[in-house]
């Protein structure tokens, strides 16, 4: 009998609306680009939005324990933004708050796949960016490699940060100009709140001296001590902690999906990505270094960091490749996940 088989993507950071209470829309991507105005806001003055997007978190507890900190307001999941993923075959999507932590939406992801296996479902799951990094943390959350491959058949990581981005980290260093310049210090408060954006802190040594010399380890941006003045201004202990956890998850990020899943990794090598920050005591330079990538994503630094074992399962695309973005809405990208979703399933584990 053949199985049965879904496909779901699992979009990228800010690829899911982010709505309050009353279903008003708080952040949404395309709109961004536009400049988020009152209406886009709930109705609000723009200058809330830092106390409107920021969290609140207890360490040791996955799940925020409060997703605004405007009072009386809570925010929520919406739809998944339509254009970056336009073209691909699918027939479901994993909507999530991607400030939350990595490994909170990875438990909310196995659970939806743990829900779909009592009818004999067995996915196929894309996931982009930060989306892929949830399908991997999934697979290291489940009870087994083998549990894991009785939900999961295929999985395609397009774009997924497996070693982090230095794009996170400038969000974290100096904020992001997306929703207007004016609201670039409430944005960057809120910004240093969300678990995800520590969590794809590089795995690599970034920061480096105005030679160029790597800086040593504890002086790396999942310490305290690496981020020199900004430790006092609220980079946060614990979330720190939460990066260098979800790190040690995601080295050999497929020893849960071998030998039952099948996986396909596309990576973009057209664009200049940002590698390292120049460090000069507390001052750091917003000039980066920059290798080959799909701009977010460095394309041999994440090489390396995944290692021979999964040198077969990478895939780097030159050419006219897109940006990171708009990897998934790129002909080239979706021809592959095409031919890769008509695979023959793997079987299943014996043990």
């Amino acid at each position: 009998m053949t199985q049965k088989q879904r496909t779901l993507l699992v979009p990228g950071t800010q690829a899911t609306v982010l709505t309050d209470g009353t279903g008003k829309r708080v952040y949404n991507a395309v709109r961004v680009g536009l400049q988020i105005g009152r209406r886009d806001l709930g109705k609000r003055d723009p200058d809330e939005v830092g106390r409107l997007l920021a969290m609140e978190h207890v360490p040791g507890q996955l799940k925020a324990t409060k997703t605004s900190l405007e009072a009386g307001t809570f925010i929520l999941k919406g739809e998944v933004v339509k254009v970056p993923y336009d073209g691909l075959s699918r027939t479901d999507e994993f909507r999530y708050d991607w400030r939350a932590d990595l490994r909170y939406n990875a438990l909310r992801l196995l659970a939806l796949l743990r829900d779909e296996a009592k009818n004999g479902q067995r996915w196929n799951l894309i996931g982009h960016s930060q989306g892929g990094l949830i399908i991997v943390l999934a697979s290291k959350l489940a009870e087994s490699p083998r549990e894991f491959a009785t939900l999961v058949g295929r999985v395609a990581l397009v774009g997924t940060p497996l070693a982090g981005t230095v794009r996170a980290l400038d969000a974290l260093l100096f904020g992001r100009e997306d929703l207007g310049a004016e609201r670039l210090r409430g944005i960057l408060a809120a910004a240093r709140t969300w678990p995800a954006l520590y969590q794809m802190l590089p795995a690599w040594r970034a920061a480096v001296t105005p030679t160029g010399e790597e800086l040593p380890f504890e002086k790396q941006f999942i310490f305290s001590e690496g981020w020199a003045g900004h430790a006092t201004q609220g980079i946060q202990a614990d979330l720190l902690q939460r990066a260098r956890e979800t790190q040690a998850l995601l080295r050999g990020p497929f020893s849960y999906m071998s030998p039952g899943v099948e996986v396909l990794v596309l990576f973009g090598k057209r664009q200049d990505t940002p590698t390292h920050v120049e460090r000069d005591g507390d001052i750091f330079s917003q000039d980066y270094s920059s290798a080959a990538g799909d701009s977010l994503v460095p394309e041999l630094l994440t090489g390396a960091f995944l290692g021979e074992a999964a040198y077969e399962t990478r895939i780097s695309v030159s050419g006219n490749i897109k940006a990171h973005a708009m990897l998934c809405a790129d002909p080239e990208i979706q021809s592959r996940i095409r031919k890769f979703l008509k695979k023959p399933l793997p079987p299943l584990p014996t043990a």
